[in-house]
């Protein structure tokens, strides 16, 4: 749960860079095509991006291979850290983010509830309207169109008596009665436009973009901006069909007022129309211009940096694994050395008898009847403090301020024992090697995971955070210069 709102929030933050970037941009230049393919790749990189900042949440949280884990931080052996009561330290965060994710479900809910019924209501006047018989007065008219506009594919045209301005949906053409009587020609060559270049599929794209990022204003902005390329696109193709410009413009005066339209289609009157008829007087862009996307990449480099920041990315990875031990350092203690050689408590009483399962099978926690015990009666949270208490903060990396998570993996055997560790993701080989030396030098568990009355071999994850202290600047004493 905390990997995805980290996720959301991650690729919310990158729609809004390169939106504003895109808004400031290109959105003024005459390569609308260029532009219509540029709305549309920011909803992909901006999905892919949080992947590739290092540490701010964990993606293996979401296939289920993170059921149980414990969590701690290793400091350097001149300080030594205290292990605090989860509930009390993540108690408000793991609050924050069950009201956000509860949030974000509603929104999200209620988001395609309102989707729904517009395509219900879309839906029903097409219906409605199929076997009405009024568009076969318009054959000749459609296909001249078509003939015009070079469209290939299948078109249906839809006459009705409604005050609807008049849309396209995917291969259907919906225009009023009176509206054919009067400008029926210009009408169908805007809305074939639509058609032929398929801008119902970025419609889709841009809904589904909303019910995942509802909450962002960035979203909603973006689906108006693909709209009002789409509509600068129908635009210069009636202008290229002929039609001349101050008819048309004042035929898109008379269609802006009056009528119903629906958000989820290619409407006549959709865009604002101030800026389309300045578009069409607009000189073309120089190809100079298409340079401006290389400011792209150091937006994007600098937006991954910046997540990739102790500071920020700590708080992320904090929030996705809500989960996790906290570490907390008192300051008022002395400095403790850790023994060299760590002490390794007895192994405790073997586990109680109990019909192996097959060698082969491993289970997550989650799917056990029994979890397992590491000592005294107490279950994988007591093995995290034993961790912290034998593990050290290898010499070398503190001597080259090599810092980080380490993301390691075990297997709990039939018998109880440690068996299979590996690292999933490394920091540095000293600080992963010390990871998987204390977990194998663990002692047997004193009870294995069980399931319908057989013990089975248990999968762990075991994220360690290795923190060197901050540095405090020394402050120079009062009256010295």
């Amino acid at each position: 749960m905390g990997a995805f709102v980290t996720y959301v929030l991650e690729t919310g933050v990158f729609l809004l860079f390169f939106y504003l970037f895109n808004r400031l941009f290109l959105s003024g230049e005459t390569f609308h095509r260029f532009n219509r393919i540029v709305w549309l790749l920011i909803i992909p990189v901006s999905l892919i991006l949080p992947f590739c900042i290092p540490g701010s949440f964990d993606p293996l949280a979401w296939f289920g291979l993170q059921e149980a884990q414990g969590q701690g931080a290793i400091h350097p052996e001149d300080i030594t850290p205290l292990v605090s009561d989860p509930s009390e330290l993540s108690g408000s965060a793991v609050r924050l983010v069950q009201w956000f994710f509860l949030i974000y479900f509603i929104g999200v809910l209620v988001s395609f509830i309102f989707y729904i019924i517009s395509y219900i209501r879309l839906t029903s006047i097409l219906r409605k309207n199929k076997g009405n018989g009024r568009a076969a007065a318009y054959g000749n008219l459609l296909a001249q169109c078509i003939e015009m506009t070079g469209i290939r594919r299948k078109v249906r045209l839809i006459v009705h008596t409604y005050e609807i301005a008049p849309f396209s949906w995917m291969h259907y053409i919906v225009v009023s009665e009176q509206d054919m009587i009067e400008d029926g020609r210009d009408i169908l060559i805007h809305e074939l436009s639509h058609v032929r270049k398929g801008h119902s599929w970025d419609l889709i794209l841009t809904d589904l973009l909303i019910l995942f990022q509802w909450f962002n204003p960035a979203a909603w902005l973006l689906k108006q901006s693909m709209q009002q390329v789409h509509e600068f696109q129908a635009d210069d193709a009636v202008l290229k069909a002929g039609v001349n410009a101050k008819q048309y413009q004042l035929l898109l005066i008379k269609k802006a007022v009056g009528t119903r339209r629906y958000s989820m289609v290619n409407s006549f009157n959709h865009s604002k129309l101030k800026k389309r008829i300045t578009m069409m007087w607009k000189k073309k862009s120089s190809k100079w211009a298409f340079a401006k996307c290389i400011y792209a990449l150091p937006l994007a480099f600098i937006a991954v940096t910046a997540f990739a920041t102790p500071e920020i990315s700590g708080t992320l990875s904090g929030i996705s694994s809500v989960k996790d031990i906290k570490i907390s350092l008192p300051q008022d203690i002395k400095p403790q050395a850790l023994p060299v050689t760590a002490q390794v408590p007895p192994p405790p009483p073997a586990p109680a008898a109990a019909i192996p399962a097959k060698q082969d099978s491993v289970f997550p926690l989650a799917l056990l009847d029994t979890k397992p015990l590491f000592a005294n009666g107490k279950d994988e949270n007591e093995f995290t403090k034993w961790v912290l208490n034998n593990m050290k903060y290898p010499e070398e990396a503190k001597k080259k301020g090599i810092q980080g998570r380490v993301i390691a993996s075990f297997e709990l055997s039939e018998t109880g024992q440690v068996v299979n560790a590996k690292i999933l993701r490394g920091v540095d080989p000293e600080l992963d090697n010390e990871v998987l030396r204390v977990l194998m030098s663990s002692p047997v568990w004193e009870r294995p995971g069980q399931t319908k009355g057989k013990t089975v071999r248990v999968r762990y994850n075991f994220p360690v955070n290795f923190q060197l202290p901050k540095k405090e600047e020394s402050k120079a004493p009062e009256g010295t210069k």
